[in-house]
């Protein structure tokens, strides 16, 4: 995962260049992000590029974004954010991920 540093290098993620960007948001003492299996996330597909946005270091994107509770995650495709998703089971989170960033039922 990319460390997203500034909220710059957000807005800069939705320009499109990228067709699916996946921003995790969390923080190092956080016990649920760390349960996180960012090496099956991030072997679900070749076509995602990842970053990885610290809520301490990056407030403002954290605000921007909504983030009330983590981890979260936010999909950009084609430069258009999709509904935020909270988990931190990473089996929910896969399943959000191959439904299309929908909510799983």
């Amino acid at each position: 995962m990319i460390p997203l540093q500034s909220h710059d290098q957000f807005e800069a993620l939705l320009n499109g260049e990228n067709p699916i960007v996946m921003v995790k948001f969390g923080a190092v003492w956080c016990g649920p992000c760390k349960r996180i299996d960012k090496e099956l996330l991030l072997g679900l597909s070749d076509k995602i590029v990842w970053y990885d946005c610290d809520i301490d270091e990056n407030e403002e994107t954290a605000a921007y974004c909504g983030i009330e509770k983590i981890p979260s995650f936010v999909a950009i495709v084609n430069g258009t954010p999709q509904p935020l998703f909270q988990s931190s089971d990473t089996q929910q989170v896969a399943m959000w991920m191959k439904a299309g960033f929908k909510k799983p039922a």
